[in-house]
């Protein structure tokens, strides 16, 4: 969980000469901003000779801000208060096959797809030696000879 730590200014006391009345202002402002950008690039090729590209781009962007004032001026008291939230999302997909499939290669490429995404969580998570089993499962699938992956992933959150 992640924590929003305010920023306080507080103006010194001024005293208006013609009214005597004290003046004065509080405000808190705080922002959050979190950001992944994953691109993944699978190409697989089957024991007949065909080639099948997967390639998948994701950006998420979040940004939340907030802003509250307090402040007396001339005897009068005036609170603001602000908030906003901005969402960007994009995906992308592209799937290129050249050659014809038959349901054994449509099976243990859905197979190899799935047990990539097993070990990109298990990377991520830092459980590397898991991630390596994974991957030796891929080599089992018989109708694959060869696959390569690229595979990146950034993330950023500021305070």
């Amino acid at each position: 969980m992640y924590s929003i730590a305010p920023s306080h200014s507080i103006s010194p006391a001024q005293t208006s000469l013609d009214t005597g009345a004290t003046n004065y202002s509080i405000s808190q402002s705080a922002q959050f901003t979190t950001s992944h950008h994953q691109n993944t690039d699978i190409t697989i090729f089957t024991a007949e000779g065909d080639k099948v590209t997967l390639s998948s781009t994701s950006q998420f962007q979040a940004t939340c801000a907030t802003y509250n004032s307090f402040a007396r001026t001339k005897g009068e008291f005036t609170w603001s208060r602000g908030q906003s939230l901005d969402l960007n999302i994009s995906r992308e997909l592209s799937i290129l096959v050249d050659g014809d499939l038959d349901k054994q290669e449509l099976k243990d490429i859905n197979k190899a797809i799935k047990t990539i995404e097993k070990i990109m969580r298990d990377f991520l998570s830092g459980d590397i030696g898991n991630a390596v089993a994974k991957a030796l499962r891929i080599s089992k699938l018989e109708s694959i000879s060869s696959l390569e992956a690229d595979l990146q992933f950034e993330q950023s959150i500021s305070f």
